[in-house]
């Protein structure tokens, strides 16, 4: 028997690793088909883990049990089910994983060329009167058109602990409808957990073309919204008593508002400052809707009216660095007039950086509930930026309660995201200290159950004379045969990027964590198929004109991988 699993065990690791490198997502099919490969386990236990199930709590030394990515148990004491495959988790904090208010993780920019000067209407449109697509009002967009899951974004932005996002599609005025998505998945069909969550809305101006000042924006959502009113009043009337009416042929925009009007949908409004907090809060104070307010900072001076409201609000995560320790002094002007004017600017500055770290605390002073945003995080700014909020009066409860909870209370997903607990979704974050220590790194985060490993390597220096730039033709020798393709590396010490294609998968992925020590390269990439995800991770010795090293995949193995320079990279 035993001979016999490991017969099994050692054919389907062969069978993985094809799959994980070159995303051939026919081969598990056919290996399930033949009756020689066993199902994969979706079964594992992080253990000896200190848990945080919710903000406030603590649980020592507990295992954490998942299976088809559901959490089936959390106590010191669950029981092991023997198919589970065991995660080591001690001395690691396990948290809830992270939601963000809004992102655009999932829905990739598109590199569009920006016009020189004045803008104007291109030719044959009249200014006053454009389409719909060109003004930027298009509210029966939905973001699932758009969604792709080899977008980089979502790599980093689960990198740092989040598992879901609210994401829109991109766009001016109005992009359309943003859902609840999973930062996971194969196929755009995977992601979205939660559809048509929020109209997003923007005070985006058109190029060239009507609206493009914020009076015709807010002209613009009036006219709209009230349309709107006015045709669902129109098709209530018309469903209940027909006759004598014009069948109703109200346009896709106009039909997209009516959940908003009748306030079974909310507006999530991005408000990148108070300005454009109080436009909004001006908006909805006229015409009634619910509102949403994303990706506020330095907003205390609409918190009395966001308060008063009762508004839900995503504040920015996107921090201003603290000034370094060494940072040069400005020097003193011998003009006493010139000298106050410095001062008095020196001081502005100061103050629009406390107001910017201290904006979360100040949100929970007031007894405001909030939620973050990500749209503008750099997400290797997180840490620091967690440090900097609990260093200017947030406490980690009321932190991890915006980063969890709340999103979660706000979105309607409370009963299976937001907490650590039996019967929730296993969207997890572990980490090697708590949260609040600015030296924290997560070490692995969990979606819907799927494990991500989570590199927190430093990049080191090239030696001298070591060449990292270029593009290699690469092999890999694996159980499958001989295989390979094109990596290309580009950058400098401590900023490397790069990209692998491989020839039998037809598909070129992004790299990730590529670092340079001494002659020791190392990266990592994502790749799989069939709804399963592998993490592929290469160390090689760069040598010249070459390199050699291994190429491995989790637990299946590790394989010989060999690459000589052929040029520079395109």
């Amino acid at each position: 028997m035993k001979q016999a699993i490991t017969q099994g065990s050692n054919f389907w690791r062969r069978g993985c690793f094809g799959l994980a490198l070159l995303a051939l997502a026919m081969q598990p099919l056919l290996l399930r088909a033949q009756g020689n490969e066993p199902p994969v386990t979706r079964t594992f236990v992080l253990t000896g883990a200190t848990v945080i199930p919710a903000p406030g709590q603590k649980l020592e030394n507990t295992r954490v049990v998942v299976k088809n990515g559901l959490i089936t148990a959390v106590a010191a004491d669950a029981a092991i089910p023997g198919e589970a495959k065991i995660l080591a988790a001690d001395s690691m904090f396990v948290y809830a994983g992270f939601i963000s208010g809004l992102s655009w993780a999932g829905v990739p920019s598109k590199d569009e060329p920006q016009q020189q000067g004045r803008q104007r209407a291109p030719e044959g449109v009249i200014p006053g009167t454009p389409p719909d697509k060109l003004a930027g009002i298009t509210p029966a967009q939905t973001v699932n058109e758009f969604l792709d899951p080899e977008d980089k974004a979502i790599g980093e932005l689960r990198s740092v602990g989040f598992t879901a996002a609210l994401t829109p599609p991109r766009g001016k005025m109005l992009p359309g409808q943003g859902s609840l998505i999973l930062l996971a998945g194969n196929k755009p069909d995977q992601m979205p957990y939660r559809d048509h969550l929020a109209v997003y809305a923007q005070f985006v101006p058109a190029a060239g073309v009507y609206p493009a000042t914020p009076l015709g924006l807010m002209a613009t959502w009036k006219n709209l919204y009230h349309e709107a009113t006015s045709g669902l009043e129109y098709e209530k009337r018309y469903k209940t008593s027909p006759a004598d009416m014009e069948r109703p042929m109200y346009p896709e925009k106009v039909k997209a508002f009516y959940p908003v009007v009748d306030k079974t949908q909310p507006v999530l409004f991005r408000t990148n400052d108070d300005k454009s907090a109080f436009r909004a809060l001006a908006l909805q104070q006229e015409l009634g809707f619910r509102l949403m307010l994303a990706e506020l900072s330095r907003g205390q001076a609409a918190l009395g009216k966001i308060k008063a409201a009762n508004v839900p609000v995503f504040l920015s995560l996107d921090l201003p660095e603290k000034p370094k320790a060494d940072a040069k002094k400005p020097e003193i002007n011998p003009n006493p007039e010139i000298q106050a004017e410095n001062d008095s600017l020196l001081k502005r500055q100061e103050a629009a950086l406390k107001q910017a770290w201290t904006q979360a605390a100040d949100f929970a002073k007031a007894g405001v509930p909030f939620g973050f945003s990500t749209i503008e995080l750099k997400p290797k700014s997180f840490q620091d930026n967690v440090a900097l909020m609990i260093e200017n009066g947030l406490t980690e409860a009321q932190l991890l309660t915006a980063l969890t909870t709340e999103p979660a209370r706000l979105f309607g997903v409370s009963d299976v995201m937001g907490t650590v607990e039996k019967g929730k979704m296993a969207n997890l974050v572990v980490m090697d200290k708590p949260l609040s220590d600015p030296k924290a790194k997560v070490k692995m985060v969990i979606v819907d159950g799927q494990v991500f490993e989570i590199s927190t390597k430093k990049a080191g220096k090239a030696d001298a004379g070591v060449k990292v730039s270029g593009k290699w033709d690469y092999t890999v020798e694996s159980p499958q045969g001989s295989n390979g393709g094109v990596l290309q590396l580009k950058g400098a010490d401590g900023d490397y990027s790069g990209t692998i294609y491989n020839d039998r998968m037809g598909r070129t992925l992004d790299l990730s964590d590529v670092s340079v020590d001494g002659k020791q390269l190392s990266f990592s990439y994502e790749a799989g198929g069939n709804g399963r995800s592998f993490t592929v991770q290469v160390s090689a010795t760069l040598n010249g004109e070459t390199m050699e090293g291994t190429m491995s995949v989790g637990d299946f193995g590790s394989f010989p991988f060999k690459a000589t320079r052929t040029g520079d990279p395109d």
